[in-house]
């Protein structure tokens, strides 16, 4: 793919050039958080680097989260690809991620057809189910051909509950209003069962 956009190696370094012969560096923001953040990171720059592209980190480090998200909500000049992390929402509809001015469509990724999925998704035909799902598949093979963002990890969070814990709703964000006061332990040690 690089070679047919004329991103090719034209003096011999390893390193390629843009289609001008131009030296072409890549900034690639990644966020600071755990002990894999930083190896995850450099095995990217290590992976485009195989493929013969210069990949840095945006100012030469890993960026604090706070100001991550504030560099590429403000479309910062020194990023030019970013890995991040989002959810899927809670309405089925990807209109809060990748509708033209949705909050959260960071990438920018804007379309007339996807324009047009993102009406359909949200029009009364929507609440016919059969309209619904075959507007998703339809959409999902567009959005795959696209490939306006690409999923490389997927990160899982293991939270034991004991038996003896009642009202603790696991699928209830934490961050929210959760209720504690509603949470109970029904005996003085685990349960074992």
């Amino acid at each position: 793919l690089l070679d047919d956009a004329g991103y090719v190696d034209t003096d011999n370094d390893g390193i390629r050039e843009d289609p001008d012969g131009e030296p072409l560096q890549i900034n690639f923001a990644s966020m600071e958080g755990g002990e894999t953040a930083e190896p995850i990171a450099q095995y990217y720059i290590q992976a485009w680097n195989e493929v013969g592209l210069d990949v840095q980190l945006t100012d030469g480090r890993l960026l604090e989260f706070n100001s991550f998200y504030d560099r590429i909500e403000a479309d910062d000049e020194n990023i030019d690809i970013y890995q991040a992390a989002w959810g899927t929402g809670t309405d089925p509809a990807p209109n809060g991620l990748y509708a033209r001015n949705a909050a959260f469509n960071y990438t920018r990724w804007a379309t007339e057809e996807n324009d047009q999925f993102m009406a359909d998704f949200t029009s009364a035909e929507a609440f016919d189910e059969e309209f619904q799902r075959n507007t998703f598949v339809e959409w999902q093979k567009y959005f795959s051909e696209e490939a306006p963002v690409i999923p490389t990890l997927f990160r899982q969070q293991v939270m034991p509950i004991n038996n003896r814990v009642k009202h603790f709703d696991y699928a209830h964000n934490p961050a929210d209003d959760f209720g504690w006061h509603t949470v109970e332990v029904t005996a003085d040690a685990p349960v074992s069962e």
